[in-house]
């Protein structure tokens, strides 16, 4: 995409491909030539008649029962009515412009796809290609078109099926964001993705570019995440359904040979409707569903004993997101250890010789929390070298990396998101009986062995128990 803010005395000219997945088609045989099809027959003919004479004393014989069978593969395609986007400015003449693409997509899975946007630097600017210093930045939030102010751009998206989600308001842009989906197999689903800008005499004229990249993905709910075979996480990230509130999350295998959770759990982000039982969640006992519901707090008590869990929103999160600058991973939801044990591991300050590692929490059936300390599989990740920095454990999926969100913690209210990540382990810090392992990190360093006050609110990553 490109935006051409032009003076008069100026004109500039120019395209730029937007990256676009196509699927292979199967190509018909050629036809034969005339004359060497008119031999052939008469060649195929003269043996078939032949044969019929040789043999036209026998009695005729037939076959039965032949097994015949049709394979129809799993598809998903995607396609873009437009290999670029190109927005003329002009503060005088033209200071707003926009376009739409057409994202046109089909797929046969029968429980839908996912779209996500992401631009190849993680960027969220346009940027000027004489001076890279020089940007239009995305919105600061969702805005009419009359309202919308100068010297920014965003997107605004609708569906033509009907199914997906619309947006009257343009939106700011964070890169991986999801614009299309669809919850059933579908023929040509076609979402409008706009792309609005305005001006005005400050702007630096010039050429700004930025070059998105549209993955469409299958939402693989035939079988929920409580019942994934372990057989079909592989390496190719795969997207999955919680049955307990129906939140999606990513799953891959990585390189330690374990299915990991690529996405922060989000339970409680929505009021659950159904109990936690075992059919569902890691636990022994039921969680009623008003016991859940009721941990969920605005601001934490610092409770050793008593759930509390924190939503994180955009008005409450320290910079004001919900989803990491860097790699666009969702923050999810901050759980005391109480609450993420889902209420088993809820000890008193002053108890001590506590159990070394919970065995219950509130990760979905089938799922559970990583282990911590020196020989736990926090550790192991990072004894590898696809993830022994900060930089390769934050990067994105795409890029090879674990996802991982600096989510930050919350000890009364949220606070340190954009600076600091930290993930509860199943495992209690040795000498310490108020708290438990945590995989912690920040923009530089990794610290897999670190701890957290049991009362805190930290992030959860799960792993498939195998």
């Amino acid at each position: 995409m490109q935006i051409i803010y032009k003076n008069k005395e100026d004109k500039f000219y120019s395209r730029r491909v937007l990256s676009h997945l196509f699927l292979p088609h199967l190509a018909g045989s050629a036809g034969v030539p005339s004359r060497c099809a008119t031999r052939l027959c008469f060649f195929f003919l003269s043996a078939i008649l032949y044969v019929f004479l040789l043999f036209s004393s026998q009695t005729p014989t037939s076959a039965t029962n032949i097994p015949t069978s049709v394979t129809i593969r799993p598809s998903l395609g995607l396609t873009l009515s437009s290999s670029s986007v190109v927005l003329n400015l002009d503060p005088t003449t033209n200071p707003f412009d926009n376009e739409t693409v057409n994202i046109v997509v089909g797929t046969n899975n029968p429980t839908g796809y996912w779209v996500t946007m992401s631009s190849n630097n993680n960027d969220t600017s346009l940027i000027n290609t004489n001076d890279t210093t020089k940007t239009i930045p995305t919105l600061e939030s969702n805005i009419s078109e009359a309202d919308f102010p100068a010297n920014h751009w965003g997107y605004k998206v609708s569906s033509n099926s009907g199914t997906g989600d619309s947006n009257t308001n343009y939106l700011p842009y964070v890169s991986g964001a999801t614009i299309a989906s669809n919850n059933t197999k579908v023929n040509n689903d076609t979402t409008n993705l706009t792309i609005g800008s305005k001006i005005d005499y400050l702007s630096v004229p010039g050429l700004y570019k930025q070059t998105f990249n549209f993955t469409a993905l299958p939402i693989m709910t035939t079988n929920y995440i409580q019942n994934l075979n372990p057989e079909l996480c592989t390496e190719e990230p795969m997207v999955v359904v919680d049955n307990r509130d129906e939140q999606t999350y990513i799953v891959q295998r990585l390189k330690d040979n374990r299915c990991w959770m690529m996405t922060n759990l989000n339970l409680g982000a929505y009021d659950l409707t159904q109990d936690l039982t075992s059919e569902n969640t890691n636990v022994q006992n039921t969680v009623t569903t008003s016991t859940f519901n009721g941990w969920r707090v605005s601001v934490g008590t610092k409770s050793y004993t008593s759930g509390e869990f924190i939503v994180l929103t955009a008005s409450n999160t320290s910079d004001g997101l919900v989803n990491d600058s860097f790699s666009n991973a969702p923050y999810g939801t901050l759980y005391n250890f109480c609450a993420a044990s889902a209420g088993t591991y809820c000890y008193p300050e002053s108890e001590v010789s506590l159990p070394s590692r919970t065995e219950h929490d509130i990760c979905p059936a089938g799922w559970r929390l990583p282990t911590g300390n020196n020989d736990g599989e926090y550790v192991g990740l990072y004894n590898l070298p696809e993830y022994n920095s900060s930089a390769k454990i934050r990067a994105p999926i795409k890029n090879g990396g674990a996802n991982f969100a600096r989510a930050g913690y919350f000890d009364s209210v949220p606070t340190w998101q954009s600076i600091d990540g930290r993930y509860w382990s199943a495992s209690l810090k040795p000498y310490n009986d108020l708290m438990m392992s945590s995989y912690r990190f920040n923009d530089g360093n990794i610290y897999p062995t670190g701890g957290d006050e049991r009362y805190r609110g930290d992030s959860i990553r799960c792993i498939l128990q195998e």
